[in-house]
């Protein structure tokens, strides 16, 4: 926890834009030691055919549970990693190592590794065949489809996306020596600081109409809104924050005493927080970094008494509505799989 004046942060579970390896390996030998400088370790990018063949035997131990013998997620929210950056799945890894990025699937996989073990294992996936652009998992093809009829985000992130191009290639299949590929990675891996304010870029878009159509409708209900909340002083809980505009446009009709946002972005989510601060300074602000797909656990420091929770925005983690599907049926679904979402403490 971080404290500053009026404000604290949360690192809850930082996933930023490197992998979510996950699965469940053993390898005999003692942990790596946690004094090196892993991003410039370049024994996986020289391995041999033996010392790849090993990293094979490692990865049918509990690798390819989840991430596939062949490198292809066999499950939800779980990356392709068949032929990323060698240099770079071993760097990852030795961050879930060292408690850096806290993620109990991959510190379980990789705490009692040894670095041996990891080069091989990293060696072994780099060596394999990439997924094929387009190839992506049940969930993704699943919210792609629902979302074709309403917009067009592989057009409107393909236009931002033209300068990435020269660095993680035309398919998000790398060329460069040390760049990861970015093909068929879950989209929240991709929300670390430039991530985010890529999507923000994408927002001004003209294709991307949601943000300014749901701008309009809030404005113009927000005294409903502010009647329907009552007095001021409640606990303004947004989830998947960003760069925490949407909640700011309610806070002159609700009056927050606290403002606590959740997003996946750590650095995206304290340069926002710094500006809700400097906006509001009597305010009390939290700031909570965790993955949004996962069940949310806040801090003590969130007040307990009138929380009010804000998810705005086109996401479908608790519906599976599109917008112009969306009725009073989905709403009640949204409330019924928000509340399973939600701590018991929150």
């Amino acid at each position: 926890m971080i404290r500053g004046s009026g404000r604290a942060f949360s690192a809850g579970l930082l996933l930023a834009a490197g992998l979510l390896l996950a699965g469940a390996a053993h390898a005999q030998g003692k942990p790596a030691p946690t004094t090196k400088a892993a991003a410039t370790d370049m024994r996986a990018v020289f391995a041999t055919a033996s010392d790849i063949a090993e990293g094979k035997k490692v990865a049918q131990t509990g690798c390819a549970n989840c991430h596939g013998l062949d490198g292809l997620s066999t499950g939800p929210k779980v990356p392709h990693i068949a032929g990323q950056r060698p240099g770079y799945l071993y760097a990852e890894m030795r961050v879930y190592q060292q408690g850096e990025r806290p993620d109990k699937a991959m510190g379980d996989a990789v705490k009692y590794l040894s670095d041996d073990a990891l080069v091989k294992v990293a060696a072994y996936y780099a060596s394999l065949e990439p997924a094929a652009p387009g190839t992506a998992g049940a969930d993704t093809r699943a919210a792609a489809a629902k979302s074709a009829a309403r917009v067009d985000p592989v057009k409107a992130g393909k236009a931002v996306a033209e300068g990435c191009s020269s660095c993680h290639g035309d398919t998000g299949v790398s060329s460069m020596a040390g760049m990861p590929s970015l093909v068929a990675l879950d989209p929240k891996h991709f929300y670390d600081a430039l991530g985010s304010h890529l999507f923000a870029a994408i927002t001004e878009l003209a294709e991307y109409y949601p943000p300014r159509t749901e701008a309009a409708i809030v404005a113009s209900a927000l005294p409903e809104i502010a009647a329907a909340v009552g007095a001021p002083g409640s606990t303004l809980i947004d989830l998947g924050a960003g760069d925490c505009r949407k909640a700011l446009r309610l806070f002159p009709a609700l009056l927050p005493s606290q403002y606590v946002a959740v997003d996946i972005s750590a650095q995206f989510l304290r340069n926002a927080l710094d500006e809700v601060q400097r906006r509001y300074p009597g305010l009390d602000i939290v700031g909570v970094t965790t993955d949004f797909s996962q069940r949310l656990v806040l801090p003590d420091v969130v007040a307990a008494s009138r929380r009010l929770f804000l998810y705005p925005g086109s996401g479908h983690l608790f519906t599976d509505s599109s917008w112009e599907e969306y009725d009073e049926a989905s709403a009640t679904l949204v409330m019924e799989r928000t509340l399973a979402f939600l701590d018991r403490r929150s």
